[in-house]
């Protein structure tokens, strides 16, 4: 998608971090959005940041892990514009910490937000935009940690949202649709994200916690005070973004520093399925 100019764009998490900057280069870019986030006093600071690049703005309250908010977003936009070209399921929510200590409530608050909320938004818009058939795009927000072991729940969402992605863009493919799918995976980002947990650790009381588990979390936070030292900033993100789409990428990268993560997974995964195969010529199933 070459020409952004009066494209419709519906962007979820739109009130802060990745999300407000995409919002604010799409706004650049000539588009007319429509911005959702639960934090109603952080989103009417950005519609009104965004009404001095242009008129073109809508900004709703949303809860995108309630599917009937999501519907009621999807007929404003209608309402508003007539049509939607581009969704970016953008919203997304972080639990640190080790999986085993994490309450069942955590991990479904955690899943409503960045699964459910991406579920509930292409089964909506989906179908509005198969009935539109003109070009349009649906860029779903993942995460590094959506290609490496680490991030506890936040991580295993994150997989998810990448896994979503690849299959979305399959299965729209393969019915010869106009509809096409990208996945953002920027690495670390200065967001309110990072900011959560980095003030979550500031407040623990390290005195009362075992050797073990004070030692290993100074650890943690050592390794994510390095990472945010080189994060990159959320317009960064965003310029790369708007680049992607025009040039037509799937995946949208950010964070070189990824490739080192990445290529240790796969290598371990590629290691596996040579060792199995050279076992499996070694010793063949008997014929019965």
């Amino acid at each position: 998608m070459e020409n952004l100019i009066n494209k419709v764009a519906v962007i979820t998490g739109a009130a802060s971090g990745i999300g407000k900057s995409i919002a604010k280069k799409c706004a650049l870019e000539g588009m007319k959005l429509v911005l959702a986030d639960t934090n109603e006093e952080r989103l009417k600071e950005t519609d009104s940041e965004l009404k001095n690049l242009t008129e073109n703005v809508l900004a709703l309250k949303i809860d995108v892990s309630n599917r009937n908010d999501i519907e009621v977003l999807a007929h404003k936009c209608l309402e508003k514009y007539g049509e939607v070209h581009i969704l970016f399921n953008n919203a997304g929510i972080s639990i640190g910490g080790p999986i085993w200590e994490k309450s069942v409530e955590e991990w479904d608050s955690v899943f409503r937000v960045n699964i459910d909320g991406i579920f509930y938004a292409v089964k909506t818009f989906i179908p509005i935009m198969l009935k539109q058939d003109t070009e349009c795009l649906i860029i779903n927000t993942s995460s590094g940690f959506g290609l490496i072991a680490d991030g506890g729940i936040y991580g295993v969402t994150k997989h998810a949202v990448t896994a979503l992605s690849e299959i979305l863009s399959y299965e729209l493919f393969q019915i010869k649709s106009k509809i096409k799918i990208k996945v953002i995976i920027p690495g670390f980002t200065l967001t309110n994200i990072g900011d959560t947990e980095r003030n979550k650790f500031s407040n623990l009381d390290y005195e009362k916690m075992p050797f073990e588990a004070r030692e290993l979390l100074k650890r943690r936070i050592k390794y994510r005070e390095m990472m945010f030292s080189r994060a990159l900033h959320p317009d960064d993100v965003a310029e790369s973004v708007i680049r992607g789409i025009k040039d037509d990428r799937f995946y949208l990268f950010h964070d070189p520093y990824l490739k080192i993560y990445v290529k240790r997974r796969f290598k371990r995964i590629l290691t596996a399925l040579r060792t199995q195969y050279i076992y499996d010529k070694k010793h063949p199933k008997k014929q019965h």
